[in-house]
């Protein structure tokens, strides 16, 4: 009796364990088997998602460097160009108010020394103006009436600079006349040839001031509006 129950116990057990061989372990490792791929699809789509992230991330930055970089020369060129601007608009004022000076500053006229370093500033403020010109040039539009009016101003300069040296070379002959021994006559002529000359270059001065200081308020007011579109 126990022993036909025993075999009917090892029968159940083995017909449990076919069953389990047929049905439920190829189940089983099946999902093992999918669970697996997943999870290594997972990692492989994580690292091809990371390496979409860096590339996007390295390009994003190399962009940004590029624009850092172009928005820097931009400003840079930009600020060169105001900065010229402004240098040549204060020549420009520095060498008029020069040669509206009819005092010379306020010298000896009886020194040709000083008459003579007079005619050597003209000459240096003229050279700096002349290449202040030019470095605008380099920056401002074609055709822009800035040019126009710097290169009329320039050629107003030039015009009344022969007036200028021709009364540097009347005062230096002038100067060379006075003597410490002159008598009270001869003294009053040399003050009064010295009016003659200082009273027409004071006209000369005052239409040169007519004609040019108009031009001056005008390049003023260009260089004003053309620094303000360009910071728009």
């Amino acid at each position: 009796m126990l022993q036909h129950l025993l075999e009917i116990i090892i029968i159940c057990l083995l017909l449990y364990v076919g069953y389990l061989g047929k049905f439920y372990l190829p189940s089983y490792f099946k999902r093992k088997a999918e669970n697996l791929a997943q999870s290594q699809d997972i990692e492989q789509l994580t690292r091809l998602v990371k390496e979409v992230e860096f590339k996007f991330e390295e390009r994003t930055q190399n962009l940004k460097a590029k624009l850092d970089l172009t928005n820097q020369l931009q400003l840079g060129l930009h600020n060169e160009e105001r900065t010229s601007l402004i240098s040549l608009h204060n020549k420009i004022l520095e060498y008029y108010n020069f040669l509206a000076d009819v005092t010379f500053g306020g010298i000896d006229f009886k020194d040709y020394i000083a008459i003579n370093n007079r005619m050597a500033q003209r000459s240096t403020l003229h050279d700096s103006l002349f290449v202040l010109k030019n470095n605008c040039m380099l920056f401002i539009e074609n055709e822009n009436e800035i040019e126009e009016i710097v290169m009329n101003i320039g050629t107003d300069f030039l015009e009344f600079t022969k007036i200028f040296i021709n009364y540097c070379g009347e005062l230096n002959k002038h100067s060379l006349t006075y003597k410490s021994n002159l008598s009270v006559s001869e003294i009053d002529i040399y003050y009064n040839t010295l009016e003659e000359l200082n009273s027409t270059y004071a006209k000369n001065v005052s239409e040169f001031i007519t004609i040019v200081a108009p031009k001056i308020n005008h390049v003023t007011k260009s260089i004003k509006l053309y620094l303000n579109k360009r910071i728009k």
